[in-house]
């Protein structure tokens, strides 16, 4: 048992990270008595009266749009760790203007497009700076938990505040390679955690980032979700708490990267951030193993990445030629297999300005016929690029 005054953290942290079900993790925190003590949890977003549901629970309508938001902060966090490790400002007048840019900039890709670099680079990329594990429930109608976890800038416990647990601040809105902007804290996601919104987050700040004398410890914390009472007319969301501060603790490694099918951990973890979403609704057939449909799904919502995404499958009972895949955007996949489904010509590019912000747009023609001589047409081609 957790004694609060001799609480072991790195095991309770561990535990819950390698818990697979929301029930599963308030059953350890009732255990310690720490899941209806309310000293444990406090409100997110400041001020002791804020309505955080009425900005938390109105954002994304749909988890695949919601998730990409979870995916854009490996991506903005890649950019500017970059930036510290080669000595620029990333608010200064030497810091790369668009993300395009950045991106040709520090990953080598020309015009900031994926499909100018190798396919083993992009991966290997995508295995340093953002990858999504599926774990848990599977089968028709499941919901998995899903992690998102990376290499990237990783945040001290006391940053965890104005970082992950953030709300309307705009801490990247003079970052102009970035693209997340609002400070949301991309809480979007939490609406899609079936129970109570759990969702876990582990983060410890890259060594190269830390200050002389600095002790960079893990910090880890919950976000859930409270109904409202008969006095509420909204819920309440909330982070958890030791002794009134983000919990922290001294380890050198977590090993909490993925290893070989079906194991979901076992790889070195030694700093970075680490968010699993616990029980997220998935429909529309999402559900199945995410090298798929949840690929193609987010692959047509994310055209070119900031950084590309490593997908693991790690729940068991799947049979497939794999269970990992890496997302590089819907460019590259149609670049990849132009010469077989575009029409000669095409793309056909346009522009347009929107408050003198210029932005550049593609048209596709998707060949209608693959054997034209016997005029046998293609399967719904255009659909199948449109879905991923």
């Amino acid at each position: 048992i957790y004694e609060v005054q001799i609480m072991n953290l790195e095991k309770l942290c561990l535990d819950i990270a390698r818990t697979e079900d929301a029930d599963d993790v308030i059953k350890i925190l009732n255990d310690n008595c720490l899941w209806d003590s309310q000293e444990n949890w406090k409100i997110i977003g400041s001020g002791p009266h804020i309505n955080n549901h009425s900005i938390i629970g109105n954002q994304q309508t749909h988890p695949a749009n919601a998730l990409v938001e979870k995916l854009v902060n490996c991506g903005d966090s890649a950019l500017v760790l970059k930036c510290y490790e080669e000595g620029i400002d990333p608010y200064g007048d030497d810091a790369p203007q668009n993300v395009n840019s950045a991106i040709e900039k520090f990953f080598g890709a020309k015009d900031g497009r994926w499909l100018n670099i190798t396919p083993q680079e992009r991966t290997n990329l995508a295995k340093k700076y953002c990858n999504l594990i599926a774990t848990g429930e599977s089968g028709r109608g499941s919901k998995p938990t899903l992690t998102i976890l990376d290499n990237c800038e990783g945040q001290h416990p006391k940053d965890f505040i104005d970082t992950f647990l953030a709300l309307v601040q705009g801490n990247k809105v003079k970052v102009g390679f970035t693209q997340g902007k609002f400070g949301m804290g991309s809480f979007g996601a939490v609406n899609f955690c079936t129970k109570f919104g759990l969702q876990l987050i582990i983060s410890k700040k890259n060594p190269s980032l830390v200050q002389k004398g600095e002790d960079n410890k893990w910090g880890f914390t919950l976000v859930r979700k409270i109904p409202p009472t008969n006095r509420e007319k909204s819920s309440v969301w909330q982070y958890f708490v030791i002794d009134n501060e983000i919990p922290s603790f001294n380890k050198e490694d977590l090993k909490l990267y993925p290893g070989e099918y079906p194991n979901p951990y076992g790889e070195s973890f030694p700093f970075g951030s680490f968010i699993k979403l616990y029980n997220y609704e998935l429909t529309g057939g999402l559900s199945a193993p995410i090298v798929f449909d949840l690929n193609f799904r987010i692959n047509a919502l994310l055209v070119n990445p900031v950084v590309p995404v490593r997908f693991y499958e790690r729940r068991e009972g799947f049979k497939g030629h794999s269970y990992q895949t890496t997302l590089d955007g819907l460019e590259t996949k149609i670049q990849r297999d132009r010469s077989q489904v575009i029409e000669e010509g095409f793309p056909s590019s346009f522009s347009f300005n929107i408050k003198n912000q210029t932005f550049v747009g593609n048209i596709y023609a998707f060949k209608k016929y693959k054997d034209v001589e016997n005029q046998i047409k293609r399967d719904d081609i255009g659909q199948k690029y449109a879905d991923g």
